[in-house]
């Protein structure tokens, strides 16, 4: 396993203000330390990756990410940079940072790639991600991947990337486009950069070997390991918690790239049905170098800190002679190498210096020699000399115009890389905006549910009470009909009664 001591020593822990001595000692100190650590885990690295499956471990700093983020002079996330729709987040589910490749709109492709590059193929570790379904979208679609690649991937139909990549994916497919039940499908396959990406077999005519299932708005854990050498592909699963029991994936046999040292990336996508795809953490143990091509700027490593900071004492102790340390000075403050301009202006003026000593040895006053025997041969040499004196003065003018003008470069270089890092800040500030709008509208579309639940709630009620009131009204109305009944009965029993009596007097009268 590799030591990742080397990764966290950072340049903007290391002030300006320093003793440049004290700092060279520290540095030299550190940078053996860091040598022989890299040296150890560039030797351990392979075995590591082959002998450790599942991964439970801490990944390289290189290529590796986990809450909480950590930024770079240039990248919102160390060693990593974000293409798309992918920008870094805060997610409750996990309770930390997380890379949001997609959210869950219509149409989104989001990349997040290491800058990074390994020296060899071997490599080990997890990916913790979720797939969380949208009530808006009546599935979940189209995807997830992890990626290991020869180039930096750019977006395209593949789950996010370019479909003609050269390398090997895991990918974790969400849509069934044959209308099969077994998503989301978890499989492995590999490109050499001429197959088109065939979505419609839901990776039945790529896929290595058969896959297994994943679960959906839940964190999981994608156990990854290749060994190069054996050409083996392992992929396991969890949970995405400390003691979650993993289950077997898949293994392929026979994978072999076509190239040493790659770039890892994951990314997602999302088609006419959506959801959400988050990248809590990803550590991959696997060696690494820095390569200038695939990570300009912003490959940090306590060598390049160690070269700069010297550069820079330098620079500070040994300022360039004459009119040229300006333009040095400018060039060291926009990133451009400032040795090549002090070498060439030291170089200048020493020949500026050397022509004028030679001038001055000609001078008059000195009444021996042939100074003394050809006056009109001393006039035209001092004519000379005053003509050469001109040419060098104006030299020395132009010198300083040029360094003025490269002064002037370097501010406007300075200037655009500014305004260029002003406008990468915009553009995610814009994202955030936007991911904020779509929370907005996920809340709106909770509330109106909940507002749509109360309403029914709300008119079952009344429908109940309605009922019972009807009910009530029933039974009132069926006792006041029995109470009139029995008042109309009552009265004609009495009304029987009082004729009964007097028809009994008056038969009783008439016999006396």
């Amino acid at each position: 396993m590799a030591v990742p001591l080397v990764g966290h020593f950072c340049p903007q822990l290391v002030p300006r203000s320093a003793a440049p001595r004290s700092i060279h000692r520290v540095l030299s100190a550190t940078t053996a330390l860091a040598a022989v650590a890299t040296a150890l885990a560039a030797a351990a690295a392979p075995a590591a990756a082959a002998a450790t499956f599942p991964f439970f471990g801490v990944g390289d700093f290189w290529h590796s990410f986990e809450h909480p983020f950590h930024s770079g002079p240039n990248e919102a996330l160390l060693h990593w940079e974000a293409k798309g729709a992918a920008i870094l987040t805060s997610s409750p589910d996990v309770g930390g940072d997380v890379v949001r490749l997609t959210p869950a709109v219509q149409g989104r492709s989001g990349i997040m790639v290491n800058t990074i590059r390994t020296n060899s193929n071997d490599f080990s570790g997890y990916i913790d991600f979720e797939v969380r379904t949208s009530k808006s979208s009546h599935e979940a679609a189209d995807g997830f991947g992890f990626w290991f690649l020869r180039d930096s991937p750019a977006l395209g139909p593949a789950m996010g990337i370019n479909e003609k990549f050269v390398g090997l994916g895991v990918v974790v497919d969400t849509f069934a486009n044959t209308r099969s039940t077994r998503v989301p499908y978890v499989y492995g396959l590999v490109n050499d950069g001429t197959r088109a990406w065939d979505f419609s077999s839901d990776g039945a005519k790529q896929q290595l070997t058969p896959g297994c299932r994943a679960e959906l708005d839940r964190p999981m854990r994608m156990y990854v390991s290749y060994e190069a050498a054996a050409g083996t592909l392992k992929v396991a699963m969890s949970q995405a918690t400390a003691h979650a029991h993993w289950y077997h994936c898949f293994e392929a046999t026979n994978v072999h790239l076509p190239f040493s040292g790659g770039l890892f990336a994951v990314s997602a996508e999302t088609g006419h049905f959506f959801a959400t795809h988050d990248v809590a953490a990803v550590q991959i143990v696997a060696d690494h170098r820095v390569d200038a091509a695939d990570a300009p700027g912003a490959a940090v490593n306590p060598h390049d800190v160690h070269s700069t900071l010297l550069r820079d004492e330098h620079d500070t102790h040994v300022p360039a002679a004459g009119a040229g340390s300006s333009g040095g000075a400018a060039a060291a403050t926009s990133g451009v190498p400032p040795e090549h301009h002090a070498q060439m202006d030291a170089a200048f003026d020493a020949k500026i210096g050397s022509l004028r000593a030679s001038l001055a040895a000609m001078g008059v006053g000195a009444p021996t020699g042939a100074a003394t025997s050809d006056v009109a041969t001393l006039s035209k040499m001092e004519l000379i000399k005053s003509v050469v004196t001109e040419m060098l003065d104006a030299v020395t003018v132009q010198q300083n115009k040029f360094s003025g003008l490269l002064d002037a470069v370097n501010r406007l270089n300075a200037a655009s890389a500014s305004v260029h890092l002003t406008s990468e800040s915009f553009s995610r500030e814009l994202r955030q905006v936007e991911h904020a709008i779509e929370s907005l509208q996920y809340a709106t579309e909770e509330l109106d549910g909940v507002q749509r639940s109360t309403g029914q709630s709300l008119a079952e009620s009344h429908r109940q009470v309605a009922d019972a009131t009807a009910r009530h009204t029933s039974a009132s109305a069926l006792a006041l009909r029995y109470t009139l009944f029995a008042v109309a009965q009552l009265m004609v029993a009495g009304l029987a009664w009082v004729l009964h009596t007097s028809s009994f007097g008056q038969k009783k009268g008439g016999m006396v």
